[in-house]
């Protein structure tokens, strides 16, 4: 429920800053499904059900989601020369990465010129390999709970 309520406000920001959006839902390593509002000005009430309605239960892979993420952002540098998004990753932090794949998702991500940012839910926001994948840039569920410094987690993000 944290992972759709930290998603619906970022699709809110993209709509207000007239921006593209992805969510993508995943589970485990098959599991993964992208929702695409590119065009910001058509998402319409319906859309934004789909996508806080789907749940999928069961394990956890990072690679599947986080590659798909770097292909969308990749498709962008194509199409326009520059990426202008981030990754905002909501997890539990419970899952194991090939070092190899990370190794190259760093490199993806250098290249790239974007940054990950982390909401853990119930985990250790220091936990691995979600600390490194977010470079430290890691908050738990409590913070956004709380309140506390909330706009500093959002403000970094945009």
């Amino acid at each position: 429920l944290w992972a759709k309520a930290v998603g619906i406000a970022l699709l809110q920001v993209a709509r207000a800053q007239r921006r593209e959006f992805h969510g993508i839902h995943f589970g485990g390593a098959r599991q993964i499904a992208h929702f695409d509002f590119s065009d910001i000005t058509k998402v319409s009430v319906d859309d934004v059900i789909k996508f806080a309605e789907l749940f999928f239960n069961g394990s956890t892979c990072f690679m599947t989601p986080l590659s798909k993420a770097v292909d969308i952002l990749e498709a962008e540098f194509s199409r326009t020369g520059a990426i202008k998004a981030d990754i905002v990753f909501c997890t539990d932090g419970v899952a194991a990465v090939d070092p190899k794949w990370l190794e190259k998702f760093k490199k993806d991500q250098e290249r790239l010129g974007f940054n990950v940012y982390g909401i853990a839910i119930g985990c250790d926001p220091r936990s691995e390999p979600l600390a490194t994948i977010c470079d430290g840039r890691v908050t738990d569920v409590k913070t956004l709970a709380t309140g506390e410094n909330i706009a500093g987690v959002f403000r970094s993000i945009w």
